[in-house]
């Protein structure tokens, strides 16, 4: 269902897939091969935040941390929780990879910072005793990048950090997987089946900044005057 979250009309979170986005987000290339303008790109959708956002500069990641909070806050509402563990998709490269970039992207380079989840997850939980972050799904097998996976291909190349203190096999709460941008859903359902391989009578939702969509479907911000 849609979700009343001031400046941002697209957010939604429906509760039978367990999945919730807050804008849309068209990607740059697929916007320069259609009839979506430059202008409406930048002015009328939050796909620039959402590029900033990857760059993992901090004051990039706290344009999002409000109203985050907030479609975490109604999702969590909508399945009848108060509280949850963060948990942070991982990069597409494992961490401890050289080309683990943990520092924001300068210009010039090419990759952005790859723990950006992490860190903009933490962020939410700052002050918040009804969250708290578990960084706790590492990435085992590398996925080259435009690459395209499947759920299963995914969760396979994921593993729990059993050297991290984990939650009882019993854990029943909720945990709130979050990721940048959903396109297909793999990655998000991969972390997912790993949790609840894991944690069996725990809930997952899956929460993300944007939701990519392809030009010819832009809905602005605002409606046009």
């Amino acid at each position: 269902m849609s979700l009343s979250i001031p400046g941002f009309p697209h957010a939604k979170f429906d509760e039978r897939s367990g999945f919730g986005y807050l804008v849309h987000y068209y990607p740059f290339d697929a916007v320069k091969k259609s009839n979506l303008s430059e202008d409406q790109w930048r002015n009328q959708s939050y796909s620039p935040e959402v590029l900033n956002f990857k760059t993992g500069y901090p004051n990039y990641l706290r344009v999002f941390k409000a109203p985050f909070l907030k479609l975490i806050g109604h999702s969590l509402q909508q399945i009848g929780e108060m509280k949850a563990l963060l948990v942070p998709i991982p990069s597409s490269i494992a961490s401890g990879d050289p080309k683990f970039k943990k520092t924001p992207r300068q210009k010039g380079e090419r990759r952005n910072r790859d723990d950006r989840n992490a860190v903009f997850c933490n962020e939410l939980a700052r002050g918040n005793t009804r969250l708290r972050v578990l960084d706790c799904i590492v990435r085992v097998g590398a996925k080259a990048e435009k690459e395209t996976w499947t759920e299963a291909q995914h969760a396979k190349s994921m593993a729990m950090n059993t050297e991290m203190k984990l939650p009882r096999d019993d854990y029943s709460g909720v945990f709130v997987l979050m990721d940048d941008v959903a396109t297909g859903g793999g990655t998000l359902k991969g972390a997912r089946k790993v949790l609840q391989t894991a944690f069996p009578n725990a809930k997952v939702i899956m929460l993300v900044l944007g939701l990519s969509r392809a030009p010819n479907k832009f809905e602005p911000i605002e409606p046009p005057s």
